[in-house]
């Protein structure tokens, strides 16, 4: 399964010249996220070239992580406006395929140029995420977790949201109870709920083990 949603915003920052030329940074056209493992995230770039002929300096900022996107086709984009493409990988980035993500671009070439993007994370097609495509209309991941933390009741915490067609249901979220216990909520393709159970005690350093 692969699929991908782009919604982005492209910016441009412009600066006149003494001879009325336009001195523009890359415009960023298009973002997208890969969830390539469980939590691995590829973020893919695309640009339009500025007027320098310096590559482009571009940063990409997810939940707090910083890191730097490798252009990949620098050499192949010998004029302003052609498409230059980059990546950049995340580790320790908890997401679910059908989730949404802010990501932050930022791209410099004589000038900078920051835009922000919506994202649906999609699936890297390699078996990673082998659960069967939601049928259209389902809820996203985002909708699952809320089901399930309103099911499990006040106070609970959201630990996890997977893809999973286990039971028939279509997401498995992991919830912490307000009493410490670790539940595990599997919610159908339309939202409701479709079975849940404890799957432990979570114990703190202060308590006693029950010993």
């Amino acid at each position: 399964m692969r699929y991908r949603t782009l919604i982005a915003t492209g910016v441009a920052a412009a600066g006149l010249g003494l001879a009325g030329g336009a001195m523009a940074a890359p415009q960023v056209t298009a973002v997208d996220a890969v969830k390539t493992g469980k939590t691995k995230l590829s973020v893919g770039v695309t640009t339009l070239r500025g007027t320098s002929a310096e590559a482009p300096r571009i940063t990409v900022a997810v939940k707090r992580r910083i890191a730097r996107a490798r252009v990949t086709d620098w050499d192949a984009a010998l004029a302003p406006d052609q498409t230059v493409q980059a990546f950049a990988r995340f580790k320790r980035v908890r997401s679910t395929v059908g989730s949404t993500l802010t990501i932050r671009v930022r791209a410099c070439d004589t000038t900078c140029a920051t835009t922000t993007h919506t994202v649906t994370v999609a699936d890297d097609g390699d078996g990673t995420n082998p659960a069967a495509p939601l049928p259209p209309g389902s809820v996203d991941a985002n909708v699952a977790a809320a089901a399930a933390l309103a099911h499990v009741g006040a106070g609970s915490r959201l630990i996890e949201v997977e893809r999973a067609d286990e039971h028939g249901a279509a997401w498995e979220v992991k919830v912490l109870r307000a009493d410490g216990a670790r539940v595990k909520v599997y919610v159908n393709a339309d939202g409701s709920i479709h079975s849940s159970r404890a799957v432990g005690l979570r114990v703190g350093r202060g308590d006693d083990q029950g010993r």
